[in-house]
């Protein structure tokens, strides 16, 4: 096998992080001088700071002209503030899809997205996990591949959900490293005689050097400036990778649905149906009582939203955003289309509906749209996405946006009011859903300079009534009985009174919560847990339990019909549960 060196680098922030651009464009300069100069550069995901237009253009800007080749991998800042449902990535890395593979001097290399939109987790796929497959299928037991992801696989502490479902599917192949970022450090670790390795960050103004020489590869850490320092090396004539036993699923459901993809958000529940949405493409339409399929319609992109079920023209319908750019409504009772609506750019936001009205966010956006036919009523320009579902009632809607404003609209398009939550960008008040009870509308938003975290504002005038500054970030409130029940990134469920934003109790669920909204289930508060359970808390006693759901994520909230609790998930199906 030919000798040959390529540069793996990792983290740089490039845009919004200017001293993450600095660092990248000295790291492109410097190699250039090594010697021998590397064949190539696999860049590790993290690239930019934000996944905005402008910073990929910057990023292009400082490869324009790099006479060596580079190979893009997705990261979760590419990923998590993307306006358009990575659009903007495919266009300015085009022609690299999302993941890829291609082969130099008889090394596989295999370039995988881990990202999940706007979470800063990882997670493959079902659809990618099949490509994989497919992938590795021509290449016999002795063929040497090198797997690479933003975030690490089969890390002691887990940091993408289904790691071993990639492992399973490379079953008898050679893979020789594993190759990450994400962690912003040189870290080292071993899975079944496989080496795996976190690179430095950028950033930080290092990355790692990587010589294909006799058989092995041989990895040092090079610091921008100073001399490598070799760190360790890994045979490329490993055991090909072994057959092993997944864990089983836990069975405490009444019923499962298995979809074609992840289930980001929650679902709509109808008094004989439940809809939702799948990263596939699909909506799907189950009976409610025992989850078979009445009807699916497929979309040409994937469905991050939350459908909503309602009526028009008397006829039962659902309506939904979808990731090609599209709002579709269609009949319940068999999943005809009524119409469809196209927008400019992808749409992640869920829609509401008040009278004939559909409302919902866009990347700079906001519209109404007649629910009776689907012709745009209005459009306001924001400057940042909307990707919430706004909270609409007799006197407006209100919602919030990547601008760092909270906005409440009349129902013909006018500013009521606006009002400047926080300076911080990354957690503006936007990513969880509004919420509004009489005369308040309740958000979450970044905590900036002790203010912010829970806020509750007069509707009227968007004056502030109180505010908490607790890190609940990208969850949403629930009101309920004159009280607002909210969660934060910790663990911890929090009581509050909406009239005086008076604290009432305080449950630690010792377990990380990254999107999730409190449900209201017979006199008790159900909240999903990010890592794979529901805790129930027993509002008499304030104990709680815990119900194992998935062995994948919960960043969907859980919602009721009274009788069933139903939840999806990252193991691409709904589980229906009695509790």
């Amino acid at each position: 096998m030919p000798n040959f060196r390529f540069v793996f680098a990792a983290d740089a922030h490039t845009g919004r992080f200017e001293p993450g651009t600095k660092s990248w464009q000295e790291l492109l300069k410097e190699i250039q001088t090594l010697d021998p100069c590397p064949e190539f550069i696999i860049f590790g995901g993290d690239m930019v700071e934000t996944g905005m237009d402008w910073e990929y253009e910057i990023f292009k800007e400082t490869i324009e002209k790099l006479p060596i080749p580079i190979y893009p991998c997705l990261g979760n800042h590419e990923s998590r503030w993307t306006e358009d449902l990575y659009q903007s990535y495919m266009q300015s890395f085009y022609p690299w899809p999302r993941y890829y593979s291609f082969d130099f001097k008889g090394i596989h290399f295999v370039i995988l997205d881990s990202t999940i939109y706007a979470q800063a987790y990882g997670h493959i796929e079902t659809n990618q996990l099949k490509w994989l497959k497919k992938d590795l299928e021509s290449l016999s037991p002795e063929d040497p591949v090198v797997i690479v992801s933003h975030h690490p696989l089969a890390y002691p502490t887990e940091f993408t959900d289904n790691w071993d479902t990639v492992f399973r599917v490379c079953e008898g192949k050679n893979l020789a490293l594993h190759l990450s970022g994400h962690g912003h450090s040189a870290v080292s670790w071993n899975f079944e005689n496989l080496l795996c390795l976190m690179a430095p960050a950028v950033m930080s103004r290092q990355y790692l050097i990587c010589d294909v020489v006799d058989k092995e590869i041989k990895i040092w850490k090079k610091t921008l400036g100073e001399e490598p320092v070799y760190w360790c090396s890994s045979s490329l004539n490993n055991t090909p990778q072994r057959a092993f036993n997944l864990p089983k699923d836990p069975q405490n459901c009444q019923w499962q649905y298995k979809t074609g993809g992840a289930i980001f958000n929650a679902v709509a529940l109808g008094e004989n149906e439940v809809c939702l949405s799948s990263s596939d493409g699909a909506l799907h339409c189950l009976n409610k009582k025992n989850g078979e399929l009445l009807w699916k319609y497929q979309t040409e992109d994937m469905l991050v939203g939350e459908p909503l079920i309602t009526s028009i023209n008397h006829r039962l319908a659902v309506v939904f955003t979808a990731g090609q750019g599209a709002v579709f409504a269609l009949r319940i009772a068999d999943g005809k289309l009524i119409w469809q609506h196209t927008s400019k750019r992808a749409l992640c936001s869920s829609p509401n509906v008040y009278k004939n009205h559909l409302y919902f966010g866009e990347a700079h956006g906001f519209s109404a749209l007649d629910l009776n036919d689907g012709k745009l009523l209005w459009r306001k320009e924001i400057d940042g996405l909307v990707n919430v579902k706004p909270a609409v009632d007799d006197s407006g809607i209100y919602f919030g946006a990547w601008d760092k404003k909270f906005y409440a609209l009349s129902h013909d398009g006018q500013v009521i009011w606006q009002k400047k939550i926080t300076e911080n960008y990354y957690f503006s008040p936007s990513t969880g859903n509004p919420q509004i009870s009489d005369d308040v509308v309740v958000f979450t938003s970044s905590v900036d300079k002790e203010r912010g975290g829970l806020l509750a504002l007069k509707k009227d005038t968007g004056e502030e009534l109180w505010t908490k500054p607790i890190l609940a970030s990208y969850c949403t409130p629930l009101i309920h009985n004159g009280v607002v029940y909210v969660t934060d990134l910790s663990g911890k469920v929090y009581a509050f009174l909406l009239a005086s934003g008076k604290e009432l109790w305080t449950v630690n669920l010792e377990n990380e919560i990254f999107s999730g909204q409190p449900l209201y289930y017979k006199e008790k508060i159900i909240v999903n847990m990010l890592r794979k359970s529901l805790a129930v808390i027993d509002l008499k006693t304030l104990e709680y339990e815990t119900i194992d759901v998935t062995r994948n994520y919960l960043l969907a909230a859980p919602r009721t019909d009274g009788q069933m609790v139903f939840i999806g998930a990252f193991d691409d199906k709904l589980h229906a549960l009695k509790i």
